[in-house]
Order: C-alpha cells, then structure tokens, then sequence
C-alpha cells in the first residue's frame, strides 16, 4: 500500500472511530453531522491544496459547538515562515467554512467563529513518517489566539519551543506577505 492509499484509509478509519457520538437529541444530532461535513470538506481541501493529510479531529461540543480541531501531517521539512503562512492559511479557510456554512450558525457558540475556537494543528514529517529532529519545525499549532512553533529533538522526550506568537500578528505577517507578491 503506498502512503497516500495508506493515509486516505487511516483518514476513514480515524472519522469512522473518533468521529462525534450521536445522541437521541435532534438538534445535537444535526450539529454534530454538520460538524462532521465541514471537517471533512475542510480536510479534502487542505489535503488537495497543501499537501496536509488529516489524521484526527475533535471538539467541546457539550450543548452547541464551542470549538472543532482538526490535525494534520505535512510531509516537507518547513521554516517558522513557511509554517507560519500554513498554519494561518488553513486556519483561516476553516473559518470561512465553518461560518459559511448557514446549517451550522445557529449551533456555533459565538459567529463569527474565530481562530480561538476553530483550531488547526500540523506535525511536519518525513516521507517515512518521522518528526524532523534536527532543531527545525516539527508541529504548529493555535491555543488561546498564540501560535507555538516547536521542535523535536532526540535528546529531548518532549517537544521543544521554538517560538510563540499572537495569532493576530502571524495573520498580518502572513497578509503582508501575501500583498508583497
């Protein structure tokens, strides 16, 4: 089986266990297979658009849709930039998606949904399936609006941060980079 026949069947073994229980209540019923739409919409795009296979998601879900995270593997060895415009661009597609979609508004916990709530992280790796552990970015991801790029190292059994940055000031940077071109 080659890798991306591989990921595709661990991505629907994933939705298939980890996917959102269901409950005898209509209304949680409907979210929770809205949720599960839009998650995988958004992790087919993400996988066509930058190469990000999604191995997991989830969320806080206890009486309407206060948060979803989607996780993915990127097989490159990237920059802090280059994770950066990754992290930022995806974050910011699954938004549009999430408050594009008018079957999920009434549920979402506050619309817009934002960066906060609707949360993306990236492991990088090889193309045989191991973090990068030469000091350079090996996972990305958003907690309370701050970006944290870290590292994974051989002689450490933790990851290791490399940086951390307010969301708001990687989107500008991602902007202004953007408008540069």
């Amino acid at each position: 089986m080659n890798i991306k026949a591989g990921h595709k069947f661990i991505l629907g073994t994933i939705f298939f266990l980890f996917g959102f229980t269901l409950s005898s209540n209509e209304k949680n019923e409907d979210y929770e297979v809205y949720v599960n739409q839009i998650i995988q919409s958004f992790a087919n795009e993400m996988e066509k658009t930058y190469g990000l296979v999604c191995y997991g998601h989830g969320g806080k879900m206890p009486h309407d849709v206060e948060e979803i995270k989607v996780t993915f593997n990127c097989y490159q060895h990237v920059s802090i930039e280059q994770a950066r415009r990754l992290e930022v661009k995806a974050t910011e597609r699954f938004l549009e998606i999430i408050n594009s979609n008018e079957k999920i508004r009434p549920f979402l916990r506050e619309f817009p949904f934002k960066p906060n709530r609707g949360k993306v992280s990236i492991s990088f790796r090889t193309a045989d399936n191991l973090r990068y552990t030469d000091g350079s970015v090996a996972y990305v991801t958003q907690f309370k609006n701050i970006i944290s790029y870290c590292s994974d190292e051989e002689t450490s059994p933790s990851l290791i941060t490399l940086k951390k940055e307010p969301y708001e000031e990687a989107l500008k940077i991602v902007n202004q980079t953007s408008s540069n071109k």
